[in-house]
């Protein structure tokens, strides 16, 4: 195993009490003060705990050490191999996070979020979502996706992911990298969104093949092992969606099982295994799922969840949740800011947060 840098961030959370003082101040230090380049050639270390979806409310900095910060492709290169001002964006965000002590899960967006002059180069597919529409209600009519399976669109994912691992492989803010190159609708790269006839009809129409998709998930692995040697990179998985037939699709968990081993060998210690249709209740998700998750944690790789949904009312009991991932195995839990009004005291939230972080040095030390 290469040897993670003890000087990050994150590194000294699993031996410190996180709710005083001296350790926020500790993690403030590493990040804003070490600059923006680490001695030597170890891997990062990943997120860990809670991890707040944005910037958490500054009252809840102690609890949170990792944000997730979501940047559009299209915002970050408006023109092929031209990254500013998109990277003037993430280094002013980058800043905020290093003086409140929390690391960065940089995700780059794609699929509908692609540039509009790569959509003009690679062709485009219209991929649609009902049930997604209470999360984005402007994408009811479906949403403009570059062909993210054509060769054409890989070379220029190639090219910004290296651009970015140019400027942020050593970064100390930086924590993680989302694999995002194959995502459609939302930056879940196995969903196809192939319950939907329209989606299956426009994808064949557009030259969409199942052969060509898998290639490019694999690609993607490929491209995150060659550019991002010190951090970890993301993804977040769901049993694949495979268009199996003229007008038919079907789970194919296995495909999933078989990724998650590919991945663990291609980017060995800088895989992060991710899912973000999370719920406490086995029933609600169907066994795929939970094959999934025994293949995740079996495979050694860090890994964590999202709750399925981004409301109190799609999350449930927030507490009870928590407590599953836990059980799970999972080393971090992403959360959108609704833990102000869960009901769960502060003194709680930090147990749960030092109970995933446990679990988060296990995976580590294993690797």
């Amino acid at each position: 195993m290469t040897p993670r840098h003890s000087g990050c961030p994150t590194a000294s959370r699993h031996h410190v009490a996180r709710g005083c003082l001296a350790v926020w101040l500790l993690r403030c230090a590493a990040i804003c003060f070490v600059g923006h380049s680490l001695a030597g050639g170890e891997i990062k270390q990943p997120p860990a705990g809670l991890v707040s979806f944005g910037f958490p409310p500054k009252a809840w900095d102690p609890i949170f050490n990792c944000m997730v910060y979501k940047c559009r492709w299209q915002d970050l290169e408006h023109s092929p191999g031209r990254y500013d001002p998109g990277l003037q964006k993430i280094e002013e965000m980058l800043e905020r996070a290093g003086k409140r002590g929390l690391s960065m899960h940089l995700m780059v967006l794609c699929g509908a979020d692609s540039p509009d002059w790569l959509k003009a180069e690679v062709g485009t597919v219209t991929v649609f979502d009902p049930g997604g529409l209470a999360y984005n209600p402007e994408a009811k009519g479906g949403r403009v996706c570059a062909r993210w399976w054509d060769p054409r669109f890989g070379e220029a994912y190639l090219r910004m992911q290296r651009a970015l691992a140019d400027r942020y492989d050593a970064h100390p803010g930086v924590a993680a990298v989302g694999m995002n190159r194959c995502m459609s609708f939302w930056p879940e790269p196995f969903m196809r969104k192939l319950k939907d006839p329209k989606t299956r009809a426009n994808l064949r129409e557009a030259g969409y093949s199942t052969e060509l998709d898998k290639a490019a998930q694999r690609e993607t692995l490929r491209a995150h092992g060659q550019c991002w040697r010190r951090t970890c990179s993301s993804i977040a998985l769901n049993p694949y969606e495979e268009l199996s037939g003229p007008d038919s699709w079907r789970q194919d968990v296995e495909f999933t099982a078989a990724f998650i081993r590919e991945a663990a060998r291609v980017l060995g210690s800088r895989l992060i295994l991710q899912n973000d249709s999370f719920v406490h209740e086995r029933a609600q998700l169907g066994e795929d799922y939970w094959k999934m998750y025994d293949v995740m944690r079996a495979s050694g790789a860090v890994f964590g969840l999202q709750p399925r949904g981004t409301t109190r009312e799609t999350i449930g009991d927030l507490r009870k949740l928590i407590e599953a991932a836990i059980r799970l195995g999972a080393g971090y839990v992403e959360l959108v800011n609704i833990y102000e009004d869960a009901g769960l005291p502060r003194e709680e939230l930090v147990a749960l947060d030092k109970a995933l972080e446990a679990n988060a040095a296990i995976q580590v030390r294993n690797e």
